[in-house]
């Protein structure tokens, strides 16, 4: 097993032949690492997770860095280290690591291991271009992202209830009142139409009843 460690981090979008081709070209060409050393703050991201997986494959040890009581997903075989700053412990832990990054813009992560790798004089290269060696801009800082202490440093987020805003409300313009009044003056009007019907079905019923009585009677007297 070779002399040295690879260091990945980041969440940028990837695909798994992606990850473990690159992976198995890098150890193939410098033999296998002593250990592969995730770092993140609350949960794995998806390359990560097929890295791990596949390091597990070929008995390389895997090591996390992240917050307390983070999700490892199904890198529960790997060996935790709790830190409030899992990217600054693990670079600083393993300087002679070749740091690999899984880059996006948007993940604060990526930008803080490009920082540190740059105070440390280490390289680091994006996973997710071919490993391509990143440089880091001169002004490069680290993110501003407040680093929660550990006994606050938890993945159950408290569920916030947002009050229902209540509808303005408009009152009817004129045309609108006119149109509800006709509405209702037709419904009225259909009202006294169907009563009216009413009516004379039960007078029809009523007269055809005392005809066919009298008739009755007539037949029973002839008899």
């Amino acid at each position: 097993m070779a002399d040295y460690t690879v260091l990945l981090a980041g969440s940028g979008a990837t695909s798994r032949a992606n990850v473990e081709a690159l992976m198995s070209d890098h150890y193939y060409a410098n033999g296998d690492p002593k250990a592969l050393v995730l770092s993140f703050t609350s949960k794995p991201s998806q390359g990560q997770v097929w890295a791990a997986q596949q390091a597990k494959q070929q008995k390389i040890e895997v090591i996390v860095y992240a917050n307390a009581g983070a999700f490892l997903d199904s890198i529960s075989h790997a060996t935790m280290v709790e830190t409030v700053k899992p990217i600054d412990e693990s670079i600083k832990a393993f300087k002679e690591s070749e740091v690999f990054i899984l880059w996006s813009d948007e993940d604060p992560d990526c930008a803080d291991a490009l920082a540190v790798c740059k105070t440390y004089g280490l390289a680091s290269y994006d996973l997710c271009d071919g490993l391509s060696k990143i440089t880091p801009a001169d002004e490069i800082k680290r993110s501003s992202t407040p680093v929660m202490p550990a006994s606050e440093a938890s993945t159950e987020k408290t569920p916030v209830v947002e009050e229902e805003e209540e509808e303005d409300y408009e009152e009817p313009e004129d045309e609108e009142v006119e149109e509800i009044e006709e509405e209702e003056e037709y419904e009225d009007a259909v009202d006294d139409i169907y009563a009216a019907i009413d009516s004379f079905v039960n007078l029809i019923v009523e007269r055809l009843a005392k005809k066919l009585n009298a008739l009755t009677e007539d037949m029973e007297q002839n008899k």
